[in-house]
């Protein structure tokens, strides 16, 4: 499906496996260049070499505050531009939910609020208003 992204650029955090590759993998079908990020150097480069040149992996925590400088500084340096941001964060650990702990020691709400990260948050577009 051409969806006409061909040389557009893209942040996919969390992008190493699961929805966040997946969601990688069909921007580059697509002809767009991505910035991959995963907890460890060795996830985003193995993950980013099985995109191809269009993708560059970084290893990053969207908890730190200097993660989004770094992502947009990376997309800017390999591909010359930056058209998006799709910030897709990892789940619980893997179990029923008779199983996982409910305090497991993860910081979801830090992990997840892109206020807290540095991240910019924009309304919906539904609750913009005109004008």
């Amino acid at each position: 499906m051409d969806l006409g992204l061909t040389d557009r650029t893209y942040i996919v955090t969390g992008a190493t496996r699961g929805l966040g590759f997946a969601t990688a993998r069909e921007l580059v079908a697509d002809g767009a260049n991505v910035v991959i990020s995963g907890r460890t150097e060795e996830s985003a480069a193995k993950a980013a070499a099985s995109l191809g040149e269009r993708a560059l992996g970084v290893a990053a925590d969207n908890a730190d505050a200097q993660t989004p400088d770094r992502l947009v500084a990376a997309a800017r340096e390999r591909f010359g531009r930056l058209d998006g941001v799709l910030i897709s964060v990892g789940g619980p650990p893997p179990g029923s939910a008779s199983t996982t702990p409910t305090t497991s020691g993860a910081r979801p709400s830090s992990r997840s609020s892109s206020a807290r990260s540095g991240w910019p948050v924009r309304p919906p577009r539904s609750s913009r208003r005109a004008g």
